[in-house]
């Protein structure tokens, strides 16, 4: 345990060194309170430390006036992530059904995998209800590995795997491009 935290504390102090100028002083401060802080507490206090100067060195700059998205932005951005979702959640709730009753042509290690790719498209979709920042890449991501798993799946019971990964992934991906679009857009209207 005191090796993980003589790195944090290491790492910390890099953090510190290499925040903008104007935020020094709260890592400074940071870095100073942590000599009172007793062994049992140093790790978290360490990561907590870590994590703020992390935060605070990222931060950018606040805008002379903020710049609101335009109405049909924010509600296309919302329909096309419900648009999203419909596609998947009768196949997740096929597959929550489908661990319940053990079902014969699909192994548990399968079932689980495609119940976590379709949970995973389905935040990804949902995170794009709010501007999220990665959120685009993230549900290309969360796609690109729903098919992948439901083409393992489809092989595995000697079906077509492709034309799997195709069938499902497909109709999620379908309200994904104007999704990442409208996210697009709404990045070059802030920005």
């Amino acid at each position: 345990m005191n090796r993980l935290a003589d790195r944090l504390v290491a790492a910390l102090r890099w953090a510190v060194a290499h925040m903008p100028e104007s935020r020094r002083d709260w890592g400074r401060a940071i870095e100073a309170e942590l000599a009172a802080v007793p062994a049992s507490g140093r790790v978290g206090w360490a990561l907590g430390g870590l994590w703020f100067v992390l935060r605070s060195s990222l931060r950018r700059a606040p805008r002379e006036r903020p710049v609101l998205p335009h109405a049909t932005d924010v509600w296309g951005r919302r329909l096309l992530a419900l648009v999203g979702v419909v596609p998947v959640a009768p196949w997740l709730l096929v597959s929550i059904q489908g661990l319940r009753d053990d079902a014969p042509d699909l192994r548990p290690g399968y079932g689980i995998a495609l119940l976590i790719a379709q949970i995973g498209v389905i935040v990804a979709f949902l995170a794009n209800w709010w501007q999220w920042r990665p959120g685009p890449a993230v549900l290309l991501l969360a796609i690109a590995g729903y098919g992948v798993v439901a083409g393992v799946v489809a092989g595995n019971n000697n079906g077509w795997p492709v034309v799997a990964g195709l069938v499902f992934a497909g109709p999620p991906l379908l309200a994904a491009i104007p999704l990442v679009l409208f996210s697009r857009r709404a990045r070059r209207i802030t920005t």
